[in-house]
């Protein structure tokens, strides 16, 4: 089915995912997960995910125990004006927002702030095929977020962000992921530092 919307809904007090978005133009609007994998028995590392062409807006995640905020499946979409927290303290890894892939994501107004992960993150599998790419990370602020911004693969587009804090940009140079950043472009970002080094040998 095209054309689904979920808004004005709340996830609590259950452990797994708060929900998967398996719909073409799926919208997402006004939603809050708090207090959800409270116990991560069921392995799942996700707060919620998104595997369909979406839009994600005005999502707030808070308390939550699994490691990721909000995961994609490496499709064209864009996320929003949302406020990730506390999350992430019962698992290895993760980020507020972590999609890969090479369609058009955006990451544009988001609030990831005071949790232990990083803040957003364009990631890929091991020794893909094709590297991450065209991805948009605009206009986001996010502090108490040690982590910063991770971003692997190349042609990236990253402006107009603000990281208050120790966390910066880690643009990966590294074989492993197809990653090389040479044409990701980095402009007008407030950061305390950023790194894009080549990593060869490191794991």
């Amino acid at each position: 089915m095209y054309g689904n919307a979920l808004v004005n809904c709340q996830f609590t007090y259950l452990d797994g995912n708060a929900f998967e978005g398996r719909s073409n133009g799926l919208i997402i609007d006004n939603v809050l997960i708090y207090r959800t994998q409270q116990t991560t028995l069921g392995l799942d590392s996700r707060s919620m995910s998104i595997n369909r062409p979406s839009v994600v807006r005005r999502v707030t995640i808070d308390d939550v125990g699994a490691s990721v905020g909000i995961k994609g499946g490496g499709i064209a979409s864009v996320y929003k004006l949302n406020n990730i927290m506390h999350f992430g303290g019962l698992q290895y890894d993760g980020a507020s927002l972590q999609m890969g892939g090479r369609d058009k994501v955006i990451y544009r107004y988001n609030w990831p702030h005071d949790h232990p992960k990083r803040s957003c993150r364009f990631d890929a599998r091991g020794y893909p095929t094709y590297a991450n790419a065209f991805g948009e990370m605009s206009y986001n602020v996010a502090w108490n977020t040690p982590g910063g911004f991770a971003i692997k693969g190349d042609d990236h587009l990253l402006h107009n962000n603000l990281i208050l804090g120790d966390g910066g940009f880690e643009l990966f140079n590294m074989k492993q992921w197809a990653s090389k950043n040479e044409r990701t472009v980095v402009a007008n970002n407030i950061v305390a530092n950023l790194s894009a080094a080549s990593m060869i040998g490191r794991k």
